[in-house]
């Protein structure tokens, strides 16, 4: 099952503007984000797996990160 974050809150400087984030804190957000999307990759499905059932909200924000972009891994077929 294929899931994918609506263009509208996928984390991007355009989106976090308009959610009235400030432009000083955006850097440090899409970092953390970035850190977060790499270290969701890098473990193994099994983890990945029971990383979902026990913090959705951190595949969620990796894939809210990854989806932004058309090079990285979006996690659309993690469950």
């Amino acid at each position: 099952m294929a899931i994918h974050i609506d263009s509208a809150k996928l984390l991007t400087e355009k989106n976090l503007l308009t959610a009235g984030i400030s432009e000083t804190r955006i850097p440090a957000l899409l970092l953390a984000a970035s850190a977060l999307h790499e270290a969701v990759c890098d473990i193994d499905r099994n983890s990945k797996t029971n990383l979902a059932k026990q913090f959705p909200e951190v595949i969620t924000v990796a894939r809210m990160y990854g989806q932004a972009d058309k090079i990285l891994y979006g996690l659309e077929d993690e469950a």
